[in-house]
């Protein structure tokens, strides 16, 4: 299993909303993505352009769209693709 790397914190400028991944992964540019746990939730890490984004809502730009548990999410990355 490899070591996660250090994420720098979610900004505007590393982060994306659902519809741009839907986007990115329609144009072939989506690599890949990570699922993230932290004590609150999970959180989804897409690949693109080879850098890492966070994937965000359109209203709370500063920080990752959280999950509850992994069913929600599963459930929202089947809807998306």
């Amino acid at each position: 299993m490899k070591t996660p790397r250090a994420l720098p914190a979610c900004t505007p400028a590393n982060s994306l909303t659902e519809n741009d991944l839907k986007i990115g992964d329609q144009q072939g540019l989506l690599t890949s993505f990570t699922i993230m746990e932290t004590p609150e939730g999970y959180y989804i890490v897409a690949a693109m352009h080879g850098k890492n984004w966070y994937v965000v809502t359109r209203r709370m730009r500063h920080q990752p769209r959280m999950y509850q548990n992994l069913h929600r999410l599963s459930e929202s990355l089947r809807e998306q693709f």
